[in-house]
């Protein structure tokens, strides 16, 4: 759904057509599987902060995070939004340089987790370990440094994604991954003898279910961007300057694209620019932004159901 920093003054109809890389599913994506929509009216966060916590957070501040990202919910209309949150973290060898500030991220997730999960919780599953989750709450994320051991491996992004999926079909709900790295994958594909086509290909598995994928790079990937581009079944109108067109009533306009692979558009990628000095309130905004077209789309799409004002269209 397109970098934070990212503008376009191109139509919709003159993008260049879409030429899928050798090895990339070109089989439509179908719809996998339906969950509720999950919305609060009383537009409470899931989890509330106990006094011991505020107190006791000296070193990483959860607090700052989970009022920067109760307001930035309550921005766009999505405070009371109930969901699950998974994140992949890089943890190869060129992100130790950055390692301190991923972890700062994290209890930046925990603060969204405690708006939106009932549970409160984060799911993180790094790349060098993908199969072994690490539960992170408030009653441990002082500990984050001990709980998350990097390897200072590679990059096997396709492997964590299919990973966080598998976690994902044990929730009754909508999930969304964070995915944290500085990089493009490094599983290299002996039939296409590229690396992307794991990775590639489990993004647009993760369309038919209700799955949004954020992903959050600490340098230039310009990877991410091209997965964010790939072309989808439903697609959002768009105005010559790029941006979502809506009806009188204020709903989106979609389009069925008969040569789209996934089944919806459900990734948005966006680059920190410095992550050692990116605040609460800037994460925040990038984490909440693109939810609610997202969920819109997914309502038409029959991946979430009872969505207020949307059903199945598609």
């Amino acid at each position: 759904m397109g970098f934070f920093k990212k503008s376009s003054n191109v139509a919709v109809q003159d993008r260049p057509a879409f030429v899928p890389p050798p090895g990339l599913t070109t089989t439509p994506q179908q719809l996998v599987r339906s969950v509720p929509f999950t919305y609060v009216e009383t537009q409470q966060p899931a989890v509330s902060l106990s006094k011991e916590v505020r107190d006791d957070a000296k070193h990483i501040s959860l607090v700052k995070g989970f009022d920067a990202m109760k307001a930035a919910l309550e921005n766009c209309g999505m405070a009371g939004l109930r969901a699950e949150i998974i994140v992949m973290v890089d943890d190869s060898g060129s992100i130790q340089y950055e390692w301190s500030a991923i972890l700062q991220i994290l209890v930046r997730y925990l603060g969204a987790a405690l708006n939106l999960s009932a549970s409160g919780t984060i799911t993180v599953i790094t790349y060098g370990n993908p199969t072994n989750p690490i539960l992170i709450t408030k009653d441990n994320y002082l500990q984050v440094k001990e709980l998350v051991r990097p390897s200072w491996g590679g990059t096997p992004m396709g492997a964590t994604l299919e990973a966080a999926l598998a976690i994902a079909e044990g929730n009754n709900s909508l999930t969304i991954i964070g995915n944290l790295t500085d990089g493009n994958p490094t599983e290299l594909d002996r039939n296409t003898g590229l690396y992307t086509t794991r990775m590639s290909n489990a993004v647009i598995r993760s369309s038919g279910h209700p799955v949004m994928l954020k992903n959050l790079a600490v340098k230039t990937v310009p990877y991410l961007e091209e997965i964010d581009d790939l072309p989808s079944q439903i697609e959002i109108e768009k105005d010559a300057a790029g941006n979502p067109v809506k009806d009188s009533e204020g709903n989106l306009k979609l389009y069925r694209n008969p040569k789209g692979l996934r089944l919806i558009d459900n990734v948005d990628s966006q680059e920190v620019a410095d992550p050692f000095t990116m605040s609460d309130e800037d994460f925040a905004k990038a984490f909440a932004e693109e939810i609610e077209p997202c969920i819109e789309v997914m309502a038409h799409a029959g991946i979430l159901t009872d969505v207020p004002g949307h059903s199945r269209t598609f």
